[in-house]
């Protein structure tokens, strides 16, 4: 049986876009190996953070009007974080980086206003309370 040349062309074709899909795809494994263990430490830390965090503490900042359970500075930390993650994200425009980041500064920006709702109504206890030490 004799081969034509346009037959040839056509195996040889074929066989290289085997190859060739076949090394685009021969990362898969390492990605999919790799996604699967952070999304296992995302829930992992999701479910700590769910199981451990201090529902009360949360609550009482709303029930007594109160801040005295909410330290400013891990607010403004929190929200000048997302300011600089959300700006980095606006200069190659990665929507990436701007969507969870630009959720965070709304996020940190919401827990500055009730901060400044509610620095008012904290009654301003003296911490620094005589200690007396035994001789």
């Amino acid at each position: 049986m004799i081969m034509n040349q346009s037959i040839i062309r056509n195996i040889v074709g074929i066989i290289g876009n085997v190859i060739s899909c076949g090394l685009f795809l021969s990362p898969i494994l390492l990605v999919i190996t790799i996604n699967s263990i952070g999304i296992a430490f995302e829930l992992f830390y999701l479910t700590v953070f769910l199981i451990y965090a201090a529902r009360q503490g949360r609550k009482l900042v709303i029930q007594t009007k109160s801040v005295e359970f909410m330290p400013f500075t891990l607010s403004l930390a929190s929200f000048l974080n997302g300011v600089c993650w959300t700006s980095y994200g606006f200069l190659p425009f990665d929507i990436n980086l701007l969507v969870p980041n630009g959720l965070g500064t709304l996020f940190g920006l919401a827990q500055l206003v009730l901060y400044a709702c509610y620095f008012k109504s904290t009654s301003n206890k003296d911490a620094r309370a005589e200690v007396e030490l035994p001789v």
